[in-house]
Protein backbone atom coordinates (compact mmCIF):
# COMPACT_ATOMS: atom_id res chain seq x y z
CA UNK A 1 0.00 0.00 0.00
CA UNK A 2 1.30 3.45 -0.89
CA UNK A 3 1.55 5.53 1.86
CA UNK A 4 2.40 8.69 0.19
CA UNK A 5 0.49 11.81 0.91
CA UNK A 6 -0.91 13.05 -1.79
CA UNK A 7 -1.93 17.17 -2.01
CA UNK A 8 -5.15 17.65 -3.06
CA UNK A 9 -5.71 21.50 -4.61
CA UNK A 10 -9.09 23.34 -4.35
CA UNK A 11 -9.87 25.72 -6.99
CA UNK A 12 -9.88 29.16 -7.27
CA UNK A 13 -12.67 30.83 -5.08
CA UNK A 14 -14.64 33.07 -7.55
CA UNK A 15 -13.68 36.60 -5.15
CA UNK A 16 -9.44 35.36 -6.10
CA UNK A 17 -9.76 34.53 -9.65
CA UNK A 18 -11.41 37.99 -10.05
CA UNK A 19 -9.08 39.31 -8.29
CA UNK A 20 -6.42 37.86 -10.69
CA UNK A 21 -7.84 38.61 -13.84
CA UNK A 22 -8.32 42.56 -12.93
CA UNK A 23 -4.40 42.69 -11.67
CA UNK A 24 -3.60 40.75 -15.30
CA UNK A 25 -5.61 43.15 -17.14
CA UNK A 26 -3.75 46.35 -14.92
CA UNK A 27 -0.65 44.64 -15.65
CA UNK A 28 -1.30 44.70 -19.78
CA UNK A 29 -2.75 48.25 -19.96
CA UNK A 30 0.48 49.64 -17.88
CA UNK A 31 2.38 47.48 -20.63
CA UNK A 32 0.26 48.37 -23.10
CA UNK A 33 1.21 52.26 -21.96
CA UNK A 34 4.79 51.97 -22.07
CA UNK A 35 4.87 50.37 -25.07
CA UNK A 36 3.08 53.11 -26.96
CA UNK A 37 4.84 55.64 -24.99
CA UNK A 38 8.09 54.22 -26.38
CA UNK A 39 6.78 53.60 -29.78
CA UNK A 40 5.69 57.68 -29.65
CA UNK A 41 8.92 58.65 -28.89
CA UNK A 42 10.28 57.27 -32.75
CA UNK A 43 6.95 58.22 -34.39
CA UNK A 44 7.96 59.69 -37.83
CA UNK A 45 7.05 62.92 -38.87
CA UNK A 46 3.94 62.45 -41.31
CA UNK A 47 2.76 60.55 -38.10
CA UNK A 48 3.01 63.52 -35.63
CA UNK A 49 1.78 65.89 -38.17
CA UNK A 50 -1.39 63.64 -38.91
CA UNK A 51 -2.32 63.40 -35.22
CA UNK A 52 -1.99 67.03 -34.81
CA UNK A 53 -4.27 67.40 -37.75
CA UNK A 54 -7.07 65.06 -36.38
CA UNK A 55 -7.17 66.96 -33.33
CA UNK A 56 -7.34 70.34 -34.29
CA UNK A 57 -10.13 68.61 -36.69
CA UNK A 58 -11.83 68.02 -33.10
CA UNK A 59 -11.05 70.93 -31.75
CA UNK A 60 -12.73 73.11 -34.49
CA UNK A 61 -15.54 70.44 -34.46
CA UNK A 62 -19.09 73.15 -34.04
CA UNK A 63 -20.27 70.13 -31.76
CA UNK A 64 -17.64 68.58 -30.04
CA UNK A 65 -20.29 66.28 -27.10
CA UNK A 66 -22.01 64.78 -30.08
CA UNK A 67 -18.90 63.16 -31.45
CA UNK A 68 -19.55 61.21 -28.02
CA UNK A 69 -15.53 61.03 -26.88
CA UNK A 70 -15.00 58.43 -23.85
CA UNK A 71 -14.35 59.62 -20.31
CA UNK A 72 -13.07 62.20 -19.78
CA UNK A 73 -13.69 63.27 -22.97
CA UNK A 74 -11.62 66.22 -25.31
CA UNK A 75 -8.58 67.14 -25.12
CA UNK A 76 -7.37 64.50 -22.31
CA UNK A 77 -9.06 62.06 -25.15
CA UNK A 78 -10.38 62.19 -29.02
CA UNK A 79 -10.59 58.86 -30.37
CA UNK A 80 -14.63 57.34 -30.66
CA UNK A 81 -16.05 55.39 -33.59
CA UNK A 82 -18.16 58.63 -34.41
CA UNK A 83 -15.09 61.04 -33.87
CA UNK A 84 -13.07 58.51 -36.61
CA UNK A 85 -15.82 57.78 -38.68
CA UNK A 86 -17.17 61.46 -38.90
CA UNK A 87 -13.40 62.91 -39.62
CA UNK A 88 -13.17 60.59 -42.38
CA UNK A 89 -16.64 61.30 -43.88
CA UNK A 90 -16.21 64.86 -43.44
CA UNK A 91 -12.45 65.99 -43.85
CA UNK A 92 -10.60 62.89 -45.01
CA UNK A 93 -12.86 61.94 -48.08
CA UNK A 94 -11.81 65.72 -49.53
CA UNK A 95 -8.21 65.11 -49.04
CA UNK A 96 -6.05 65.00 -52.33
CA UNK A 97 -3.79 62.43 -51.87
CA UNK A 98 -2.41 58.83 -52.68
CA UNK A 99 -4.39 55.92 -51.06
CA UNK A 100 -0.93 55.00 -49.87
CA UNK A 101 -0.27 58.14 -47.84
CA UNK A 102 -4.01 57.31 -46.56
CA UNK A 103 -3.04 54.42 -44.93
CA UNK A 104 -0.60 56.59 -43.19
CA UNK A 105 -3.01 58.31 -41.47
CA UNK A 106 -4.90 55.38 -40.53
CA UNK A 107 -1.71 53.95 -39.35
CA UNK A 108 -1.12 57.33 -37.23
CA UNK A 109 -4.69 57.13 -36.03
CA UNK A 110 -3.99 53.60 -34.36
CA UNK A 111 -1.25 54.75 -32.60
CA UNK A 112 -3.14 57.33 -30.97
CA UNK A 113 -6.11 55.01 -30.21
CA UNK A 114 -3.97 52.55 -28.58
CA UNK A 115 -2.03 55.55 -26.45
CA UNK A 116 -5.55 56.61 -25.43
CA UNK A 117 -5.96 52.76 -24.47
CA UNK A 118 -9.52 52.93 -26.97
CA UNK A 119 -11.58 49.87 -27.93
CA UNK A 120 -10.88 50.25 -30.74
CA UNK A 121 -7.25 49.55 -30.85
CA UNK A 122 -5.18 48.20 -32.09
CA UNK A 123 -6.45 48.65 -35.89
CA UNK A 124 -9.38 51.15 -36.80
CA UNK A 125 -9.73 49.38 -40.02
CA UNK A 126 -10.46 46.10 -38.54
CA UNK A 127 -12.68 47.45 -35.71
CA UNK A 128 -16.54 46.48 -36.68
CA UNK A 129 -17.00 50.35 -35.91
CA UNK A 130 -15.26 52.02 -37.82
CA UNK A 131 -13.83 49.68 -40.71
CA UNK A 132 -16.40 49.85 -43.32
CA UNK A 133 -16.23 53.91 -43.32
CA UNK A 134 -12.56 53.79 -43.29
CA UNK A 135 -12.16 51.03 -46.39
CA UNK A 136 -14.84 53.21 -48.43
CA UNK A 137 -13.39 56.38 -47.78
CA UNK A 138 -9.64 54.33 -48.68
CA UNK A 139 -11.22 53.32 -51.91
CA UNK A 140 -13.09 56.71 -52.69
CA UNK A 141 -9.47 58.95 -52.21
CA UNK A 142 -7.77 55.67 -54.73
CA UNK A 143 -10.57 56.32 -57.29
CA UNK A 144 -10.72 60.27 -57.45
CA UNK A 145 -6.63 59.79 -57.40
CA UNK A 146 -6.71 57.68 -60.33
CA UNK A 147 -9.51 59.73 -62.11
CA UNK A 148 -6.89 62.82 -61.57
CA UNK A 149 -4.14 61.18 -63.06
CA UNK A 150 -6.21 59.89 -66.37
CA UNK A 151 -6.93 63.73 -66.77
CA UNK A 152 -3.48 64.76 -66.65
CA UNK A 153 -2.62 62.36 -68.96
CA UNK A 154 -4.38 64.10 -71.96
CA UNK A 155 -2.93 67.20 -71.54
CA UNK A 156 0.84 66.60 -70.15
CA UNK A 157 3.58 66.72 -72.78
CA UNK A 158 5.68 63.33 -72.30
CA UNK A 159 8.18 65.26 -73.97
CA UNK A 160 8.41 67.04 -70.72
CA UNK A 161 11.56 66.77 -68.33
CA UNK A 162 13.01 64.14 -70.70
CA UNK A 163 15.87 62.41 -69.48
CA UNK A 164 18.46 63.69 -71.96
CA UNK A 165 21.83 63.80 -69.70
CA UNK A 166 22.90 59.94 -70.00
CA UNK A 167 26.30 58.82 -69.03
CA UNK A 168 28.19 57.81 -72.17
CA UNK A 169 30.32 54.93 -73.39
CA UNK A 170 33.60 56.26 -73.00
CA UNK A 171 32.71 57.57 -69.23
CA UNK A 172 31.20 53.82 -68.45
CA UNK A 173 34.32 52.22 -70.04
CA UNK A 174 36.56 54.27 -67.54
CA UNK A 175 33.97 54.02 -64.38
CA UNK A 176 34.42 49.97 -65.01
CA UNK A 177 38.38 50.33 -65.99
CA UNK A 178 38.72 52.22 -62.25
CA UNK A 179 36.56 49.48 -60.72
CA UNK A 180 38.11 46.49 -61.61
CA UNK A 181 41.84 47.56 -60.96
CA UNK A 182 40.55 47.42 -57.40
CA UNK A 183 42.26 44.23 -55.29
CA UNK A 184 38.74 43.68 -53.85
CA UNK A 185 35.12 45.04 -53.83
CA UNK A 186 35.07 45.47 -57.49
CA UNK A 187 32.43 42.73 -58.33
CA UNK A 188 29.53 44.02 -56.93
CA UNK A 189 30.22 47.71 -58.45
CA UNK A 190 31.21 46.47 -62.29
CA UNK A 191 28.01 44.31 -62.45
CA UNK A 192 26.10 47.50 -60.92
CA UNK A 193 27.16 49.58 -63.37
CA UNK A 194 27.11 46.86 -66.46
CA UNK A 195 23.39 46.50 -65.52
CA UNK A 196 22.70 50.28 -65.10
CA UNK A 197 24.02 51.34 -68.57
CA UNK A 198 20.84 49.59 -70.45
CA UNK A 199 16.97 51.05 -70.08
CA UNK A 200 15.01 48.14 -70.07
CA UNK A 201 10.83 48.49 -70.52
CA UNK A 202 8.63 45.70 -69.60
CA UNK A 203 6.44 44.89 -72.77
CA UNK A 204 3.12 45.58 -70.90
CA UNK A 205 4.45 49.43 -71.14
CA UNK A 206 5.93 48.95 -74.29
CA UNK A 207 2.49 48.36 -75.86
CA UNK A 208 1.54 51.73 -74.41
CA UNK A 209 3.77 53.08 -76.94
CA UNK A 210 2.67 56.22 -79.63
CA UNK A 211 3.74 58.02 -82.12
CA UNK A 212 4.03 61.13 -79.55
CA UNK A 213 5.72 59.26 -76.76
CA UNK A 214 8.40 58.60 -79.05
CA UNK A 215 11.60 61.57 -79.15
CA UNK A 216 15.09 61.34 -80.83
CA UNK A 217 18.47 61.67 -79.15
CA UNK A 218 21.31 62.42 -81.05
CA UNK A 219 24.95 62.25 -80.22
CA UNK A 220 24.47 59.20 -77.69
CA UNK A 221 25.38 55.54 -77.91
CA UNK A 222 24.93 52.76 -78.60
CA UNK A 223 24.97 53.40 -83.01
CA UNK A 224 28.44 54.16 -84.44
CA UNK A 225 30.43 53.37 -80.69
CA UNK A 226 33.67 51.35 -81.33
CA UNK A 227 35.31 50.49 -77.67
CA UNK A 228 39.04 50.16 -77.47
CA UNK A 229 40.57 46.46 -76.57
CA UNK A 230 44.24 45.03 -76.79
CA UNK A 231 45.84 47.91 -75.04
CA UNK A 232 44.47 50.94 -77.63
CA UNK A 233 43.25 54.08 -76.21
CA UNK A 234 40.13 55.96 -76.34
CA UNK A 235 42.18 58.46 -78.64
CA UNK A 236 41.97 56.01 -81.97
CA UNK A 237 38.44 55.06 -81.52
CA UNK A 238 36.52 56.03 -84.30
CA UNK A 239 32.94 56.61 -84.19
CA UNK A 240 31.30 55.80 -87.56
CA UNK A 241 27.77 55.73 -89.10
CA UNK A 242 24.40 57.43 -87.67
CA UNK A 243 24.85 58.50 -83.67
CA UNK A 244 21.39 58.90 -83.78
CA UNK A 245 19.03 57.00 -80.83
CA UNK A 246 15.05 56.54 -81.13
CA UNK A 247 13.74 57.30 -77.69
CA UNK A 248 10.46 55.91 -76.02
CA UNK A 249 8.89 57.86 -73.32
CA UNK A 250 6.97 56.23 -70.69
CA UNK A 251 5.01 58.92 -68.65
CA UNK A 252 4.74 57.73 -65.01
CA UNK A 253 0.82 56.82 -65.27
CA UNK A 254 1.63 54.60 -68.35
CA UNK A 255 4.53 52.74 -66.06
CA UNK A 256 2.11 49.50 -64.93
CA UNK A 257 3.32 48.59 -61.51
CA UNK A 258 2.48 46.23 -58.82
CA UNK A 259 0.33 47.50 -56.42
CA UNK A 260 0.77 45.67 -52.75
CA UNK A 261 -2.66 43.64 -52.55
CA UNK A 262 -3.92 44.21 -56.20
CA UNK A 263 -3.81 42.06 -59.30
CA UNK A 264 -0.17 41.46 -60.41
Amino acid sequence: MDNRSVEITSPPTPDRAHQLDVANNANFLALRRQNSNAQAEKTNRTYVSEEKRFITWIKNYPDIPSLRIPPPGFPAKTISAHSINTYYLESMKLRDCTRGYAEKVHLALNKLAIREESTLAPDLLKHPDTAQVLQEVLTHIDNKWIERKKAEEHTCDPHDDNPTAIIDQEKISRVLTTKLARQSGWLDSAVVWSVTSVAAARFNSVQRLRTGKMVLIENLPPSGIKTPHDGRSWDEVKKIGDTRMIGFLIPPYDQIKRRQGGSK
